[in-house]
């Protein structure tokens, strides 16, 4: 089942348990940066990083690939900005603040800044001006760096990817997040057995699989039937507690 998270210590303030508490949960969280009394400009900014905060964990998980690593980074981001709020305050639109302090303060020495930059534009959907100003760099220097990613990504074989999906419109955008990556999707699949027909005949490498089904079963166990006859990794992909969707 899902485990609360270890904040890992590195000075500053500490978030509030009761923060902490939700962080640690897969739900969407709403975050007050502080408890005090606070101006209009101020409230305005802490909601606008609570709002980013899902996207910041997407992001980190996905550069670190991990599930902890990338929570603990952008668990300490936050501390940061809580210990001094003044670090908000740059010539920088707000929702794009934690990603830099994340990337600059973070993941700068564990994540190359080739993925970073294609998980800012490809993932997040950032404009180039707003991953350039994200990792501080000008945007020349941004497209140089998506087309050093797009070559070593082509020096990979293709995999092919099985989507096991309930909403047809998450499928498109797993799918469009796929092949821009440089793999294949192999099927769309909405069912149990829709998932067992179509590895079946594509056989895929890898599988991203939400944790409810059309039918209303739980997908683990279409994919439970896939792997026992296909060595597959499989990524799970959901925005609920694992312990709400009945996956143990």
């Amino acid at each position: 089942m899902c485990s609360h998270l270890q904040v890992l210590p590195k000075g500053g303030s500490r978030l509030p348990e009761g923060l902490r508490s939700n962080f640690a949960s897969m739900d969407a969280v709403t975050v007050n940066i502080s408890t005090a009394q606070v101006t209009e400009e101020q409230s305005m900014k802490s909601h606008e990083i609570s709002r980013q905060i899902p996207n910041l964990r997407r992001f980190a998980r996905a550069a670190t690939g991990s599930v902890q690593l990338g929570d603990s980074m952008v668990i300490r981001v936050l501390e940061d900005i809580v210990a001094d709020p003044g670090i908000c305050e740059q010539q920088l639109p707000i929702r794009l603040v934690p990603f830099r302090l994340l990337c600059r303060a973070e993941m700068g020495a564990a994540v190359a800044a080739h993925w970073s930059a294609l998980l800012l534009a490809a993932l997040e959907e950032f404009s180039i001006a707003e991953a350039a100003s994200i990792l501080d760099i000008d945007q020349d220097r941004l497209k140089a760096l998506l087309k050093d990613a797009a070559r070593e990504i082509e020096t990979h074989a293709p995999t092919g990817v099985l989507i096991i999906e309930s909403e047809p419109l998450i499928a498109l955008d797993l799918q469009q997040i796929v092949v821009s990556m440089g793999h294949s999707v192999v099927g769309i699949a909405r069912t149990r057995r829709e998932a067992a027909t179509a590895a079946k005949a594509a056989r895929p490498s890898v599988i991203l699989c939400a944790t409810r089904l059309a039918d209303g079963g739980v997908a683990l166990d279409a994919v439970n039937d896939i792997l026992d006859e296909i060595p597959a990794v499989l990524i799970v992909t959901t925005s609920c507690p694992l312990h709400k969707s009945g996956v143990t």
